[in-house]
């Protein structure tokens, strides 16, 4: 129950709409009794079901009837109109509203509206809720009473005897602490619970100031509101009670004044509930909910939770951020209407149909897309849990979203890698089969060479031989001599060979090289210009493995040209010595260029634009250079062409 300071800066109850059970424990003497029975204004007291179980005389002089009369009755029954009894079915049939006004029937049948001050107590035994119903304002002419109609005295002090009797029990049950104590603070009266659960004998307690028992703070606390309870006869409260052994107990306390024959409130009735287990398990509710939140908003993960219907109900921070929007905008929308499925229609069907599978019970997974802020699309392991009370019955979904881009990303660059993996065995064996074949089919070419110049020298001794007869037999010689070199370049190209370098003429290389493309370049439609000066020094390289990284390099260029379908494609391959200290080599084409956002990368494993590249050969090509004690890099990209340098050392 949570509290306020009034105007005065008294402590009073916030909430007035209903009040709380109020326990009482019995007393030991009917004290109590005859001084309630003393009370110049009525007192009602009701069972649970809103029965009457007690009234006092006062209530009896007020409106006519006896207890005896209106025992066991409903309140609305006898004792209100018949206009007020709809009302008072309503309001006294479970917890009522701390004060009501009811329009109460006389036994003569007159109406006389009352404002009633409504408290709860439980009996501690059996766990019966009474309602204790008190008006301080209300006192109506002396006279008429039914009191006065009894035949004598001896029915008289039966009847007082019997109503005595019900309220001893009443009294005797309740739970709580119920202090009677005089207009300066003083105890009277005292029930036996206070001695029984704070430690203290009735000895000790009898004659105290209330506040004794008080902690300091609810000292200062009850200085401030003794004056109010004084003028307004009414006070709710919470203090500490302090035990004889120390212990604290938080008690709800609400406190009636108990006016004299003049008026006067001279004494007061002291209700004190013990609610330290309530206030230590909202505590522990509270650090629950706390920890939960530092849980919940601390994950990686999207996780909130709806309801059967789709509702969401909450959602954690990484989720919110990641769609950049706040608990305000997506709270109590349909699950399907929050930004997370926006995107598409289809995924918002699919997730309407997985939230009615997921009420009935089934656990339900599967991979969507969700777009976030910025257009960031993230593929998500996503999941609905049903949460089941003890019935099986679902209470609670709990969606959960795992961001598996990243994953997702590896797993493909995995299997490209073992698809580039099992294409580089494959070429790996090409090369070891293009080495045997090179090896057999040299002999056939070394004998055709043999034989074509046999026959040249032959044909050197005959007349009248046909100019053209000896202009093809030497055209095939060359042409045989031709395939013969190329097939040892290929052969020197792939076999695993030494890795030894030497003294390289780039120059050189170069010019082989371009022999050895001379089909592919032709094919592809692209001229090559060749401008070297080297000055005839050389490097110290592995003479394969330099035209290895030219013969990379050419390549792109040319399959960059013919991608971009540019008809007179121009590819110019220049030498230069720098300074004296090194060979700079120069590639430049007139292709498309490279994406900007691949320049920064283009050098990395397994990074390519191209649909069937491995992404290795640049990797590969500067780490051979590399090795060399030279570096490679991407000197010029625009749309008018890509230029890429490679600079040596050279050979002293």
């Amino acid at each position: 129950m949570r509290h306020r300071a009034d105007d005065n800066g008294f402590s009073m109850n916030e909430d007035a709409s209903a009040i709380e059970p109020v326990s009482v424990e019995k007393p030991s003497t009917a004290s109590a009794f005859l001084l309630l029975q003393a009370i110049e204004f009525p007192v009602l007291v009701l069972k649970q079901d809103a029965r009457v179980a007690w009234l006092n005389a006062a209530y009896e002089r007020l409106f006519g009837f006896s207890a005896s009369e209106v025992q066991d009755s409903h309140l609305w029954e006898h004792l209100v109109t018949p206009e007020c009894a709809d009302f008072a079915r309503r309001n006294y049939r479970d917890c009522p509203e701390e004060r009501t006004l009811l329009d109460m029937q006389k036994k003569n049948g007159k109406p006389a509206g009352v404002r009633w001050t409504n408290h709860l107590i439980v009996d501690a035994h059996q766990g019966t809720r009474y309602t204790v119903l008190t008006a301080p304002g209300y006192a109506g002419p002396v006279g008429n009473s039914s009191i006065s109609t009894v035949a004598d005295d001896s029915q008289v002090q039966s009847a007082l005897q019997a109503s005595e009797v019900r309220f001893q029990t009443l009294f005797d049950s309740a739970a709580e602490f119920i202090f009677v104590i005089d207009s300066a603070g003083k105890i009277m009266l005292t029930n036996r619970a206070v001695a029984d659960q704070s430690g203290f004998s009735p000895d000790e307690i009898t004659g105290k100031n209330i506040k004794d028992f008080f902690s300091e703070e609810s000292k200062r606390l009850c200085d401030c509101n003794f004056p109010v309870l004084r003028e307004r006869g009414y006070n709710r409260a919470q203090v500490e009670f302090v035990c004889k052994d120390g212990r604290g107990l938080q008690m709800e306390c609400s406190a009636t004044a108990i006016p004299d024959s003049n008026g006067r409130f001279t004494s007061f009735l002291v209700i004190q509930r013990d609610v330290t287990e309530r206030q230590q398990a909202a505590k522990a509710l509270a650090d629950s909910e706390r920890r939960f939140r530092a849980i919940f908003n601390s994950t990686f993960q999207f996780i909130g939770l709806l309801t059967p219907e789709g509702i969401l109900l909450e959602a954690n921070q990484a989720a919110l951020d990641f769609v950049g929007a706040s608990n305000d905008d997506v709270v109590g929308k349909p699950f399907w209407d929050t930004p997370w499925w926006s995107a598409s229609a289809a995924e918002q069907d699919r997730l309407q149909a997985a939230i009615q599978k997921a009420a009935k019970g089934e656990l339900i997974r599967y991979e969507t897309e969700h777009v976030g802020v910025e257009g960031k699309v993230a593929a998500i392991d996503f999941s609905l849990k049903p949460v089941k009370n003890e019935l099986g019955e679902t209470v609670l979904i709990i969606p959960e979203g795992r961001d598996i881009t990243e994953r997702r990303r590896a797993e493909e660059a995995a299997r490209h890698h073992q698809r580039e993996s099992a294409h580089f065995m494959r070429l790996s064996i090409m090369g070891e089969m293009a080495a045997g074949m090179a090896h057999e089919l040299n002999q056939p070419l070394a004998a055709l060479i043999s034989y074509c110049g046999t026959a040249y020298s032959m044909l050197a001794d005959i007349q009248s031989v046909p100019a053209d007869l000896v202009d093809m037999l030497r055209r095939a010689k060359e042409q045989a001599h031709r395939a013969s070199d190329i097939i040892r370049h290929i052969r020197n190209f792939v076999a695993k060979g030494s890795t030894s370098t030497g003294p390289v003429d780039v120059d050189q290389v170069i010019v082989e090289m371009c022999s050895f493309l001379d089909w592919e370049l032709r094919n592809s439609k692209v001229s090559i210009n060749l401008d070297l000066d080297s000055q005839g020094r050389t490097v110290k390289a592995n003479a394969v493995q330099i035209e290895q990284v030219l013969l990379n390099l050419i390549r792109n260029s040319l399959e960059a040209i013919h991608s971009a379908r540019i008809s007179s494609g121009q590819l110019t391959l220049k030498t230069r010595l720098l300074k004296g200290r090194s060979i700079r080599v120069m590639i430049t084409d007139n292709g498309p260029g490279i994406d900007v956002n691949m320049c920064g990368r283009l050098f990395e494993p397994f990074h390519t634009n191209k649909e069937t590249g491995m992404g290795m050969g640049l990797s590969i090509s500067r780490s051979i250079i590399q090795a060399h004690q030279g570096k490679i890099l991407l000197s010029k990209s625009d749309r008018n062409g890509t230029t890429f340098c490679i600079e040596l050392p050279v050979f002293d």
